[in-house]
Parts: structure tokens; C-alpha cells; sequence
């Protein structure tokens, strides 16, 4: 059995200009300046850990800010859209036999609601959500002991920086894809096995991989 694991914003749903509007909404209550649409390429070049320094709360305050982040994304949860050939993408590699999940930073209930809409659900063995921004790699260590896996049958698919350094220090491969939060450039310098920049791209880069580290 192999594992494939998706993050979820930015990788499967387009949340992008719902995280600017959410975190918009949110300017007011925590005092800082709104996120105008020409920032948003600036905001793409940042690593997640350099986005993370730059997210304008006091330290103590950012729980409470991604838990108030969240409940905005939630309610807008109507607005998600699914990257165009992903469906067919992930509706192949179940039909292949890839066991598939996804691990996000996101609430389980709006992945959920979303899945559900998209009526991907059926597809998926399991849904980490709510986790830190930086928690993945000991949720990915934990799936690979959970499924008695080595780390060459898994493969993990984001979006972010964070989401490839998170799979380099569980040795699993990883597929950055350019379409969500991160840029290609600055993707590219996290060193992640492929960077693709369409979902269609996806299903031969997966199976390519998983077959050379198993190998």
C-alpha cells in the first residue's frame, strides 16, 4: 500500500483571496492595516516562516487570532473552489489503488462541508485537521507509524514551504505545486523533490516518485 497526502488550502481548494478577505475582516478587531490585492504577490514570495513573523499580533495573541481566522474562513466556506482537473485527479489515484488523506491547518468541519460539496469524501481514508502551522512533520511521522509504512511508500502534496519542510524531516517525498499560497520561486528554494504547475501534472509526478523511492 502506498499513502499519498494532500494539504488542503491551496493545494485541493483555491482559499487564497478567502484567507485575504478573513484575515481583511480581522483588521479592524486586532489594529492592523487591510491586505490590498497589489500585496498579494508580495505575500506569495514569503516562506511560511517569514509569513508567520509578519502576521501583525503580539505573540501571546495569535492563537486566539487563527482560532478568530478560522471561524472567518468558515463562514465563507460557500466561496471555496476546487482547482480546475483536480477532481479527476484525485478520483485516478484512488482508482489506482493510492490510499489518500489530507492534513491541513484548516477546521475538520469546514474540509468536511467542503469535501462533501465537491463530493470527494468518498475518496479520502482520513482528515487531520486544526493542527499548529508548523505541527505537520509529527502529524506525517505519526501517519507513517500509524500505517506501518517506510517513508518511501508515502508522498506529501502543499502548497507551502512549510508543507515541503514539514515531509524533509519525516525523509518523505514531496510534490509542491505553484497554483496556492507560495509562489514557484520561492518553492524552489525548499528544494522539494518536483514542483508542478497544473493539477493535472499531478497523477504522473505522483506515481513517478512514489515508484523511484521504492524502488
Amino acid at each position: 500500500m502506498k499513502l499519498i497526502i494532500f494539504d488542503f488550502d491551496g493545494t485541493i481548494a483555491n482559499s487564497l483571496e478567502i484567507f485575504i478577505e478573513a484575515t481583511n475582516c480581522l483588521a479592524q478587531k486586532y489594529g492592523y492595516p487591510t491586505v490590498e490585492n497589489d500585496k498579494i504577490p508580495q505575500i506569495r514570495a514569503l516562506s511560511s516562516r517569514a509569513l508567520i513573523k509578519q502576521i501583525p499580533v503580539p505573540r501571546w495573541q495569535l492563537p486566539f487570532f487563527l482560532q478568530n481566522l478560522r471561524q472567518e474562513v468558515h463562514q465563507r466556506k460557500e466561496k471555496l473552489r476546487l482547482f480546475d482537473g483536480m477532481k479527476d485527479t484525485l478520483t485516478a489515484l484512488k482508482a489506482q489503488g493510492y490510499r489518500l488523506g489530507i492534513v491541513t491547518s484548516n477546521t475538520r468541519s469546514t474540509v468536511d462541508s467542503f469535501l462533501n460539496t465537491q463530493q470527494l469524501d468518498s475518496l479520502f481514508d482520513f482528515v487531520h485537521a486544526g493542527r499548529g502551522l508548523l505541527g505537520k512533520a509529527r502529524i506525517l511521522r505519526r501517519l507513517v507509524k500509524q500505517y506501518r509504512l517506510q517513508p518511501a511508500e508515502v508522498l506529501y502534496i502543499g502548497d507551502e514551504t512549510r508543507d515541503v519542510e514539514a515531509a524533509q524531516q519525516v525523509s518523505i517525498a514531496t510534490i509542491a505545486v505553484s497554483w496556492g499560497f507560495n509562489s514557484r520561486v520561492v518553492l524552489e528554494q525548499q528544494n522539494p523533490d518536483v514542483i508542478i504547475d497544473d493539477p493535472r501534472e499531478l497523477q504522473a509526478a505522483a506515481q513517478t516518485l512514489l515508484r523511484e523511492k521504492y524502488l
